[in-house]
């Protein structure tokens, strides 16, 4: 320990120390009680008394929000720039319910990315997107009135939907038996806490007309890994292992006479190529008893369907040697083995990180979250 003549510190340096602990003194000086009480007892009170007090954790922040106990609650202000990134990047139209779904997709790979480029995180902490943070983004991010927003994303809020992101291609996946390997990889929870075991609505809106069921937990496995570009697409994004997520169309010449027959059917995975102009191609699998019915639609971007036979219409970019190109990249063969999904929060837990990113967005804030379709 270094020696220090105590007359050396009946000076405006150690009077600020002793009030102000954060003023440099020399590396590991500890004065003595009696030079304490020469120079000001009651502030050397007051400092020993700081040294001596458990200090409480404070919360880091990243550009993406402020992390508590290991989970990041993503900001207002960070949800709004994802989306905006996204909507510039794909001109949807948000009213649409068909667009509802694949641009929350885009936005949650945003924020994936946005989080792997964060030089400041030193850990990959688990996103938290509260559900008011996530609807007020969203409507604001199409110039939407809360009316005007899909009946998807209104009903999401309704029940206090909200999402927990746990990213990272080494966390969440052990070996590529098959297929590209992801650049981006993250589990996504879209959940409620409380008695709600599911939420029905039926979607008029959407093309064709849908009958859906939410169960309380939603999960899936989010993955974009390169391709070689296919017009001004150079990633395909897969959405795997859905769990939670049935429904039936209840109009249409397609299907619409069977799910009649045999009631819901379970969505099981996606696979979408974003191309230029806002056009998305996707194959998907819903399947019932075990029995899996695959389709391929590709969604302009105000919201139609049209399905593979249409492709090539003047409304479209693609070419008949681009549709064949996209159809052999969604039948090449697909094989991941993940690592075991994480836990999610407890409903207290829930509903605490729900009210401290609403506080901290400036929204209406309840004792405890609805946990009721409303």
């Amino acid at each position: 320990m270094p020696t220090v003549d105590p007359s050396s510190f009946r000076s405006s340096r150690f009077r600020s120390a002793v009030l102000d602990p954060t003023n440099p003194l020399p590396p590991g000086f500890i004065p003595s009680a009696d030079l304490l009480q020469t120079v000001d007892p009651y502030g050397a009170f007051i400092w020993l008394q700081q040294l001596t007090q458990p200090t409480a954790p404070v919360a880091s922040v990243s550009q993406l929000g402020p992390i508590e106990s290991g989970v990041l609650m993503v900001s207002l202000d960070a949800v709004k720039q994802a989306m905006k990134t996204v909507h510039e990047r794909y001109p949807y139209t948000l009213s649409k319910t068909t667009n509802a779904s694949r641009f929350a997709i885009s936005v949650l790979l945003e924020l994936v990315r946005t989080a792997e480029d964060d030089k400041t995180l030193t850990s990959r902490p688990r996103l938290f997107i509260d559900s008011d943070v996530w609807f007020k983004a969203y409507c604001e991010t199409g110039g939407l009135s809360p009316e005007q927003a899909p009946i998807s994303v209104r009903e999401s809020a309704k029940i206090d939907e909200h999402i927990l992101i746990d990213y990272g291609v080494d966390a969440n996946i052990k070996n590529v038996k098959q297929g590209a390997d992801p650049t981006l990889a993250a589990h996504v929870y879209y959940w409620w806490s409380g008695t709600a075991e599911k939420l029905d609505y039926k979607d008029n809106d959407s093309n064709p007309k849908l009958e859906v069921r939410l169960k309380q937990v939603v999960s899936f496995r989010l993955l974009e890994s390169p391709i070689e570009p296919i017009a001004g697409c150079a990633s395909i994004v897969r959405v795997d292992k859905m769990e939670g997520i049935h429904g039936r169309p209840q109009d249409g010449e397609r299907y619409a006479w069977l799910f009649k027959r045999i009631g819901m059917g379970s969505v099981d995975w996606s696979r979408a190529l974003n191309l230029s102009g806002g056009l998305q191609v996707v194959r998907s699998q819903v399947s019932k008893w075990r029995i899996p019915l695959r389709e391929i639609v590709a969604i302009y971007p105000d919201g139609e369907i049209s399905d593979k036979g249409q492709w090539s219409d003047p409304k479209s970019s693609l070419a008949a040697k681009e549709a064949g190109k996209i159809k052999q990249l969604f039948e090449a063969d697909f094989d991941i083995d993940y690592r075991d999904r994480p836990p999610l929060p407890d409903h207290a837990t829930t509903d605490k990180l729900s009210q401290r990113a609403r506080q901290r967005a400036g929204l209406p804030v309840t004792e405890q979250a609805s946990h009721e379709p409303r």
